[in-house]
């Protein structure tokens, strides 16, 4: 192969070792290009992927509120089975202290079942803190059992009235009966566990 005589006097002009080295570091620098593109498509790729699981999870998270929500109304709002007007159960209590009660609740069908208290939300649409005890007792064919009942008056103001849907659960979530326990937040001295139907007996008819 002819080079031209310029281009040979050029390269006999250079250094080896200068080339050489020239040669090193542009292969070096273009190495290093290629392995930032990568980190940067890499880093694309991450960020993308975050924001893709974050959205989900957001989505999921509204969904999942979304449907909690709407079993606490259907709940609240289910008419009870085989039951007459609602029957109360009133209690008071000072505020920052508890309000306490006791009422009986009876089978009344021929065979032994298992039953749940369940308290739906306030009047106001807030959730209620109440507890039972027993929670979920099982009864035999006409067995009786007496269920406490107590709020916590912890948020609750002197003065302040409020009522809440008790709902009697057979143990397939079937809604058997449905009470209502109205509290109220009064001074010192309030009597504790007033039941406004005389001996608070309650059937699950």
């Amino acid at each position: 192969m002819n080079l031209p005589l310029d281009l040979l006097s050029t390269l006999r002009s250079l250094d080896v070792d200068t080339v050489v080295d020239s040669l090193s570091r542009l292969y070096l620098r273009q190495r290093e290009a290629q392995r930032l593109a990568a980190d940067d498509e890499i880093s694309v790729g991450y960020e993308k992927a975050r924001r893709l699981l974050r959205d989900r999870e957001e989505r999921l998270s509204a969904e999942r509120s979304l449907v909690q929500e709407t079993l606490r109304q259907l709940l609240a709002q289910s008419a009870p089975a085989r039951t007459a007007a609602p029957r109360d159960i009133a209690v008071a209590g000072p505020p920052g202290g508890r309000a306490s009660g006791e009422f009986e609740l009876r089978n009344t069908l021929p065979r032994a079942a298992d039953f749940e208290l369940v308290a739906g939300l306030r009047d106001d649409g807030t959730a209620a803190p109440v507890t039972f005890t027993p929670g979920r007792p099982h009864l035999g064919a006409g067995e009786a059992v007496a269920v406490s009942v107590a709020v916590d008056l912890a948020a609750t103001r002197a003065g302040e009235e409020w009522t809440v849907p008790v709902h009697v659960l057979e143990g397939g979530g079937r809604i058997r009966q449905q009470l209502t326990l109205a509290v109220t937040c009064s001074g010192p001295g309030a009597r504790h566990g007033d039941a406004r139907h005389g001996d608070a007996r309650h059937d699950n008819d």
